[in-house]
C-alpha cells in the first residue's frame, strides 16, 4: 500500500469543500434563520401584547357591567321600595280620606235626623197646641155660653189665638 496524501484524495476535496461552504454560506443563511425565528418572536410577543391588553379590556369591561348591573339592581331596589311606600301612602291616605267622608256623611245624616226630629216635635208641639186652643174654644165656649157671655168668649178665644201664634 502505497501511503497517500491526503489532500490527493477526493474524498478530502470533497469533505473539505462541503465545508468551506458551510462556513461561507451557513453565515448568510443563520442570520437569516435567526431573522426570520427573531421576527417570528417578535409576532408571537405582540400577538401576545394584544391578547393580553385585550383579556386587560374584557376584566375591565366585565367589571364596568358588574358595576352598572350592581347599579341598575340598587336602583332597581329602590324603585320597588320607593312604589311600597308611595303605595303604602296612597293607601292611608284613602284610608283617611274615606273615614273623613264617612264622618261627614255621618255628621250630616245625624244633623238630617236632629232637624227631622226638631222639625216633627214642633209639628207635633203645633197641633197639640191647636187641639188645646180648640179644646180650650170648646170648653171655654161651653161654659160661657151657659153662663150667658158669649161676646166674651169670642173676643177671649180671638184673643188667646193671636197671643199663642
Amino acid at each position: 500500500m502505497t501511503e497517500h496524501s491526503f489532500y490527493l484524495d477526493p474524498s478530502f476535496w470533497v469533505f473539505a469543500s462541503f465545508f468551506m461552504f458551510c462556513i461561507l454560506a451557513g453565515k448568510p443563511i443563520v442570520a437569516a434563520l435567526t431573522k426570520m425565528l427573531d421576527d417570528r418572536s417578535s409576532q408571537i410577543a405582540g400577538e401576545l401584547a394584544d391578547a393580553k391588553r385585550l383579556r386587560q379590556d374584557a376584566a375591565a369591561l366585565l367589571e364596568d357591567y358588574k358595576q352598572k348591573q350592581e347599579a341598575a339592581l340598587k336602583q332597581a331596589q329602590e324603585i320597588v321600595a320607593s312604589a311600597k311606600a308611595e303605595a303604602e301612602m296612597f293607601a292611608k291616605s284613602a284610608e283617611i280620606e274615606l273615614k273623613n267622608a264617612l264622618d261627614k256623611k255621618t255628621k250630616m245624616s245625624l244633623e238630617r235626623i236632629s232637624q227631622a226630629e226638631q222639625k216633627a216635635l214642633q209639628e207635633v208641639q203645633d197641633h197639640v197646641v191647636d187641639i188645646a186652643l180648640s179644646a180650650a174654644r170648646v170648653v171655654i165656649g161651653d161654659h160661657l155660653s151657659r153662663s150667658g157671655n158669649d161676646v166674651l168668649v169670642k173676643q177671649a178665644a180671638g184673643e188667646l189665638a193671636r197671643k199663642l201664634n
